[in-house]
């Protein structure tokens, strides 16, 4: 393997290192940003990084907005309407779908999937796959950390500043300064002594 694979091989999986990149990976990555922009409706803010292994999905009505220095990394699936706020990192094998919108600062873990869909399973003379779906959206606040294999469901909403355990599985919404964790994701503490303070 040559050096500049490696190298690649470092940025697809820990793509924070970019700001590290020389003039001839930057220019393979605002070449690659270019067919992205020409095959869907994508806007990239400056000094970002979209792995080319990473799956960017963008239908008709679909897009993908990131802020600057977002960073979507190896194997990651983008599907949808997708806002990301300056600052933020999916990570490896990430699922992030359908109506999406973060903050600034928002780290996801590995292998989490943040789904704002469901498939529609009320009529049982039907079968599921063919009932449609509905998306209600998730909505994240700033600074957020979400760990890996995380599960966020449609319609959650996440406030700023929280954290989110590995493994979780979020069905309910999430307060500012929250840490949560366990399936189904419950509070574990606060990250202040006294929330009044810093609300």
């Amino acid at each position: 393997m040559s050096l500049n694979s490696i190298r690649n091989l470092r940025f697809d999986f820990c793509p924070w290192l970019f700001q590290e990149a020389n003039e001839v990976e930057r220019l393979a990555q605002l070449t690659h940003q270019e067919t992205l922009r020409a095959s869907a409706n994508v806007t990239l803010g400056a000094d970002c990084y979209i792995s080319p292994t990473a799956g960017i999905i963008n239908f008709d009505d679909y897009s993908l907005e990131c802020g600057d220095e977002c960073y979507v990394a190896a194997h990651a699936c983008v599907i949808g309407s997708v806002k990301l706020g300056s600052n933020c990192t999916i990570n490896p094998y990430t699922v992030v779908r359908d109506n999406v919108i973060t903050g600034d600062g928002v780290r996801i873990g590995a292998h989490t999937s943040i789904l704002a869909m469901n498939h529609c399973f009320d009529d049982v003379t039907t079968p599921v796959w063919k009932q449609g779906i509905s998306s209600k959206g998730i909505r994240i606040g700033d600074d957020v950390w979400i760990g890996s294999h995380v599960v966020v469901l449609d319609g959650i909403q996440i406030g700023s500043h929280s954290i989110i355990a590995a493994g979780s599985v979020v069905t309910k919404d999430v307060e500012p300064y929250a840490i949560v964790g366990g399936n189904p994701a419950k509070l574990l503490r606060s990250r202040v002594a006294n929330e009044a303070s810093v609300l």
